[in-house]
């Protein structure tokens, strides 16, 4: 395996030693580069309401995280990060639910949409330190979800990273909750910091 964000070897889920201190995910796993492909799959996804693609986005994340996945022992509860309103409502569905969703049906993990987004900012096209900027305290999780969430290992679902802003402040709301573990899962990453 390799550290998610710095790419040394690493010999099991987690990160290596020197990204660990920096990061409040346990570790992480990008299924692909952000390709065409890939890239084409999530457009029709995301913004031309196709969504009749979460299933498959579900596969590719499940076949593609399968190693990864073994490697983070006991139960896990699949949790999306959440997408904003004004988003979701544009797209007339939440994606990151949806494709959280069918990963639970077709894996071990519980899905437990434990996690909320205040705000509505737009992040596309800003830079790492604008997005962890603007991310800055704006996820939490809902008192509903704390005990499902307190001590709990967590499998965190997103489709792209970009920056890794949105993990990392999921992650921080998460572990702020009691969460033990927290291991990110997403179907393709940019080059970091791109």
């Amino acid at each position: 395996m390799a550290c998610f964000w710095c790419n040394a070897l690493t010999e099991d889920a987690r990160f290596c030693v020197k990204c660990r201190k920096r990061s409040q995910l346990t570790g992480a796993y990008a299924v692909s580069e952000y390709s065409e492909v890939v890239k084409s799959l999530l457009r029709d996804y995301k913004y031309h309401h196709f969504r009749g693609a979460a299933p498959d986005v579900a596969k590719l994340l499940i076949e593609g995280s399968s190693s990864f996945r073994q490697l983070i022992f006991g139960k896990y509860i699949v949790v999306p990060v959440p997408s904003t309103v004004k988003r979701i409502r544009k797209r007339s569905f939440d994606h990151s639910l949806l494709m959280a969703r069918e990963f639970s049906r077709r894996t071990s993990g519980n899905l437990v949409p434990a996690l909320r987004r205040s705000g509505s900012l737009h992040q596309v096209g800003s830079s790492r330190q604008a997005r962890l900027s603007q991310l800055n305290n704006l996820m939490h999780v809902p008192g509903r979800y704390a005990q499902s969430v307190d001590r709990a290992t967590i499998l965190l679902i997103d489709d792209v990273v970009t920056t890794g802003a949105s993990l990392e402040e999921s992650a921080r709301a998460l572990k702020q909750a009691g969460a033990k573990h927290i291991f990110g899962v997403v179907l393709a990453k940019k080059k970091l910091g791109g």
